[in-house]
């Protein structure tokens, strides 16, 4: 826990709240738009789609890539949507979506929503805000909405008109009937009168943003230029293309990538849906090592690539005729196959289950063997595109895929499926003249097997039509470098002209003293009237949860989100705040979580550079008064954390209970406790210093500089805000606490007992919550690969337990090294050593424990940080630079064959639940402290800063699972080599303290396997009971 950090965000941009729709092909250019935005025009930007509608895995890797200079919030959906189309959908989530923009206040500058979610637009209108609309797709999607909107201009009410055959759209070839997009072909499909209402309202945007650019379109960019200019339509800003970086590419896509780095340019054909590879990447297998080795023994210029995606899906007989084909086009081929659809037709959006490769005509492998390989499912797409290897893409023509094709200078061999893929196939034919077409038999029939051969040849061994099309595509690439990715590119200013039509509107409110009540926070009761009826879908009781910034706040708010959601029935949102913490470490821990918790990443309060974090989560209270409004009758509960006890005021002000998670031990609320009761009868301002030793009940008694930080001074800023939150736990429903009796039975009991009087509020003791082994990302096999061949209970771990994922440094030359030394380690022998992210020792100390180290006799695998340059031998944060520079001189040569230092991280839990680990020298964070002993692993307890001291006495003298070195010169000294390597052995080669905490600790493990991860424990039980209230209040409401 940090209590006491300051902020220093301090951020008057113009705000815009960017709604995408669920789906990959939504949120994907949306996402880039906000990026875009907020890192080159100089607004914030958050982005806003809906949970539980889209692949999450999909939705978290996109939301978990974007900046931190980018917030997100991933909300339920509205009420009773199961079965709607996505417009209405939409339409039906304006209120929750005015909850958020209502908290973001006055400096709001526009609403951005793409095609499903133009009933944002009045919400814009409403709040007195720009209303603009994103097409992920061509601008002639906007003339055939604006042709079916034109066609009714003189309709009675409730009827519809079938679009003409062909259609005519300017600037662009006639469109067949088949071609339009799905939706506008009839007019009694369903879509159809959804379609002429979006289109109506077109007229009240401020302005489109479109994702194409005018070489692309020249016709259509110019008649919407000209229908701007004489006000017929709102102006059209072509701002793409949007393409994804190859850097933004998931590291893991290296098994394709390696492999076209080995074949020569202008050889591959890509086919694919384009769909991102975290959205569909199985799980990694032998066929990864397979598809390497062939791709080694491939000559040069010889390699068709070919893959469908995830996004449509060819029946089972048009695999056949694509795998002949592929055959018959004498090509070398890569080839990544999915699931056919197993139904009548011959393409359809989604597929079945199983696996593709049982679907591939007989023989067929055998036959291609040398030159074809196919494999499952994936490929990096853009990474695919943009390589030199690749000679043309047959693609099914998404906007996104022809996007990124035409940015890498790639022609494609058109293969539309369904939506408005044909309608961009005739673009990219006809108009951009970059692709080829492919011919079925009939109408809507099979493409043959010479159709398929006769593509692929045109244009790898292109003739007049194959030359034409790779020549204008290498134009449109050249068109594209000079629009999107140079600096003073005509699309960045097109952008840049919205962004500051925006920043102005927005500094012209802010200085008027006559236009400000649109931007005003509305009071309760006028929030309150619009969401009445807005609720969780599946209409489970909803529980919002406040983590403050950091970590160590984060982590622990994030699993009993996941606890209650996935084993205690109710729907849950955690909240946190933007731009407070580490924006790495806050995407990891958000994307690991479950579809099952809904998320909000939220912009923080203004004018809070230099605020305690006390004030800062004050002041975030209007925003989260906004959103757990939206939620609306469903909300049975507010869970805060030690910083958010604000929001307790508003829990009573709704009308639902408010509950106060501690992250930290049950002995960390008795000193607040102890804080309050000081100053029962003290005046207003007056301020007491606590008594030295403290007394708590059930603990051992705490020498002054054993109380948390924060706590120990009157006069310190913190403890007036420290009393203040004290003074709001009586207004408290009941505490959740990460913590177990067996932990601290003398506290747990005095709390029980003042529950049972009346003297307190409940405390439910939930935890240990412990990540488990598989939430730990899969490149941590470096060290654990390495545990795997050490002897059972040889390790000692040292480390302040911050997760891999907020202190990983890149991959280098140092973990092979590592590896290697690693396999010659021999068993039960090693000393694990790491002091994570969350403090630094100072050089001195650092110097004196690898000499202790070096004293000891045990072998160490030793993660090291980066010194902390001040006099203290300790501190919160540390240096810049290489900590392999501060060691002892000789230390590496001399230690070299038992001993390895490696550089800033590890994975903790699984290095703790390893059998080859014996013991952990720890900073006794309470987090680090569960999973230790969660694993039955011993500490030799080296506290730093905030409340570690006080846990070192809870680990020391009441669980009895530590022993502590003794510093120099007391508490705040150095501690000398000598006494680090005594305790090293202690526990390595246990005496009588060593075995006795040993015992201990096997004992508090199967206390905590006991509570926490069997469906009966006591702390499940307890999380149960709680939840169970919730439930109950809510449904006795309805």
């Amino acid at each position: 826990m940090e209590p006491f950090a300051s902020t220093t965000a301090e951020d008057h941009r113009p705000h815009v709240v960017l709604l995408a729709s669920p789906g990959a092909g939504h949120l994907i250019p949306m996402a880039e738009l906000a990026r875009r935005l907020a890192d080159h025009h100089g607004v914030a930007a958050t982005l806003v789609t809906l949970a539980g509608l889209s692949d999450p895995a999909t939705d978290a890797a996109v939301l978990s890539s974007l900046p931190a200079s980018v917030a997100t919030a991933v909300l339920p959906p509205p009420a009773d949507v199961g079965g709607c189309l996505m417009y209405e959908v939409m339409r039906r989530f304006v209120p929750q979506l005015r909850a958020l923009v209502v908290g973001i206040g006055s400096t709001t500058a526009a609403i951005v929503c793409d095609f499903f979610g133009t009933p944002a637009l009045a919400l814009a209108a409403e709040l007195g805000v720009p209303g603009y609309v994103f097409f992920p797709t061509s601008i002639s999607f906007i003339s055939v909405v604006r042709s079916v909107v034109e066609l009714h201009d003189d309709a009675a009410a409730g009827e519809y008109r079938d679009l003409p055959d062909p259609l005519v759209l300017p600037g662009c070839a006639p469109l067949r009937h088949d071609e339009i997009p799905d939706g506008f072909q009839d007019c009694a499909d369903p879509n159809y009168a959804y379609v002429l209402e979006e289109g109506r309202r077109y007229g009240g945007a401020d302005g489109f943003l479109v994702n194409s650019f005018p070489e692309m379109e020249p016709g259509a960019a110019e008649a919407f230029r000209r229908d701007a200019e004489n006000g017929a339509f709102p102006p059209v800003y072509l701002v793409g293309p949007f393409v994804r970086p190859n850097s933004n590419e998931d590291p893991d896509e290296s098994a394709c990538l390696e492999w076209l780095d080995r074949q020569p340019a202008g050889s591959v054909v890509y086919v694919s849906a384009g769909v991102p590879r975290r959205a569909v990447r199985p799980a990694k297998d032998a066929d990864e090592s397979a598809c390497l080795e062939w791709l080694d023994r491939q000559p040069a210029e010889s390699v068709v690539y070919v893959s469908f995606g995830s996004g449509g899906a060819l029946s089972v007989e048009q695999t056949r005729d694509l795998a002949a084909g592929l055959e018959m086009s004498g090509h070398r081929f890569l080839w990544v196959v999915r699931m056919p659809r197993t139904g009548g037709l011959l393409s359809s959006m989604g597929a079945s289950y199983g696996n593709p490769m049982d679907f591939l005509p007989e023989g067929f492998v055998e036959r291609t063997n040398g030159r074809g390989l196919a494999v499952a499912s994936w490929a990096p797409q853009v990474r695919v595109l943009a390589h030199p290897a690749t000679a043309a893409f047959v693609s099914h023509c998404g906007w996104n895929s022809a996007l990124e094709s035409v940015s890498s200078g790639v022609p494609m061999i058109a293969w539309p499926l369904h939506a408005e893929q044909k309608m961009n196939a005739a673009i990219l034919k006809e108009v951009a003249g970059v692709a080829l077409p492919l011919r079925p038999v009939a109408r809507g029939g099979v493409v043959s097997r010479e159709e398929v051969a006769a593509a692929v040849k045109e244009l790898m061994d292109p003739g007049e039509k194959g030359s034409a099309a790779r020549r204008r595509a290498r134009e449109l690439q050249a068109a594209v470098a000079a629009r999107a990715w140079s600096p003073d590119g005509a699309s960045r200013r097109a952008l840049e002209e919205v962004a500051g039509k925006w920043k102005n509107a927005v500094h012209e409110d802010l200085s008027s003293t006559h236009n400000t009540q649109s931007h005003t926070t509305p009071s309760y009761r006028q929030l309150m009237e619009p969401f009445a009826s807005t609720t969780a879908e599946d209409h489970r009781p909803h529980v919002v949860l406040l983590a403050s910034p950091g970590a160590g706040h984060l982590i622990p708010m994030a699993e009993l989100a996941r606890r209650l959601a996935d084993h205690h029935g109710v729907a849950a949102t955690l909240v946190t705040l933007a731009g407070l913490s580490d924006p790495a470490t806050d995407a990891a821990v958000l994307s690991s979580l479950p579809a099952s918790v809904a998320t909000a990443v939220l912009p923080p309060p203004a004018d809070v550079g230099g605020c305690l974090m006390y004030e800062v989560m004050r002041r975030f209270v209007p925003q989260l008064r906004a959103l757990v409004v939206g939620i609306g009758s469903t909300t049975a509960a507010i869970v805060c954390d030690f910083f958010g006890t604000p929001a307790l005021a508003l829990a009573a002000e709704l009308g639902v209970p408010g509950y106060v998670f501690f992250p930290t031990s049950i002995s960390f609320i008795s000193v607040v406790r102890s804080v309050v009761e000081l100053h029962d009868d003290a005046a207003a301002g007056e301020y007491r210093d606590l008594p030295d030793p403290l007394v708590l009940p059930g603990c051992a008694p705490l020498r002054h500089d054993e109380i948390p930080d924060g706590f120990q001074d009157c006069a310190d800023p913190n403890y007036a805000y420290v009393l203040e939150e004290g003074r709001r736990y009586g207004g408290a429903d009941g505490f959740l606490v990460n913590s177990f009796p067996e932990m601290e039975p003398g506290a747990a009991e005095a709390f029980r007992r003042d529950a049972e009087n009346g003297a307190f509020p409940p405390v439910y003791l939930v935890g240990p919550f412990v990540r488990p082994n598989s939430n730990e990302d899969p490149d941590e096999s470096a060290c654990l690969e390495w545990l795997d061949r050490q002897p059972a209970g040889s390790v000692v771990y040292v480390s302040a337990g911050v997760p891999r994922r907020a202190v990983r440094p890149a991959k280098d030359a140092d973990e092979s090294a590592c590896l290697e030394w690693l396999d010659r380690q021999p068993a039960e022998s090693v000393v694990y050593v790491s002091f994570g992210s969350g403090g630094a020792l100072s050089v001195e100390q650092t110097r004196e424990l690898a000499a202790g180290l070096e004293m000891s006799g045990h072998n160490f695998l030793w993660v090291v940080r980066m010194p902390s340059t001040g006099r203290l031998p300790y501190s919160m944060g540390a240096g810049h630079g290489n900590p392999m520079d501060f060691l002892p001189e000789g230390f590496v040569e001399r230690t070299s064959g038992r001993g390895l230092a490696v550089a800033s991280w590890a994975p903790q839990v699984r290095v703790l639940a390893h059998p080859a680990t014996a013991e952990f020298v720890s900073h006794c964070g309470w987090n680090s402290t569960l999973e230790s002993v969660s694993s039955g692993v011993p500490m030799i307890a080296w506290p730093l800063y905030a409340e570690q001291k006080m846990n070192t006495v809870i680990l020391t003298e009441v669980a009895g699972v530590a022993l502590r070195p003794v510093a120099r010169g007391g508490d705040g000294g150095v501690v000398s080599r000598e006494e680090v390597a005594a305790a090293v052995k202690e526990l390595m080669n246990p005496g009588e303290k060593g075995s006795a905490v040993r015992r201990r600790a096997r004992e508090l493990q199967e206390a905590a396997v006991a509570r926490a991860w069997l469906p009966d424990g006591a702390s499940h039980r307890a999380l149960e009971e709680v939840a169970g209230k919730w439930k109950n209040a809510v449904h006795e409401d309805r």
